[in-house]
């Protein structure tokens, strides 16, 4: 399932050492992020409510394991320009993109929200990331 991929890359370049998967639907995939599983309050439950047919691209997936493996994040926001951003990613993929490609791929990484949840209702806060 991409959704699930997606959303383990996506939560861990945002620092979530472990991410749990509970109930997935059609529509949605639920689970709980762990930040230090020595720890129980360091977890927080999410439910991102997106179609198989919904999920970003390749592209975008590559580009959120670059900024897990490179640590590229602030907590949500990127440490790097873009401009950085996008010759790391070049490197990284092998090819060259052109800036307005690249914008496509970083927008379709920002307009990503997953909301997180307080026992099982969303609460108006959510995962997501900016630069």
């Amino acid at each position: 399932m991409r959704r699930v991929s997606f959303a383990r890359a996506f939560l861990e370049a945002l620092g979530a050492t472990e991410v749990r998967f509970g109930n997935i639907a059609d529509d949605f995939v639920q689970g709980e992020v762990l930040y230090d599983p020595s720890d129980p309050k360091e977890r927080q439950e999410f439910r991102w409510r997106i179609t198989e047919e919904e999920v970003p691209g390749e592209d975008a997936l590559q580009l959120l394991r670059l900024l897990r493996d490179e640590k590229l994040l602030s907590i949500d926001k990127l440490r790097v320009s873009r401009d950085e951003l996008r010759e790391r990613f070049q490197r990284a993929s092998g090819r060259k993109i052109s800036d307005s490609g690249f914008s496509n791929i970083v927008e379709s990484v920002e307009r990503i929200e997953i909301p997180m949840l307080d026992d099982g209702q969303e609460r108006g806060d959510s995962f997501f990331i900016h630069e």
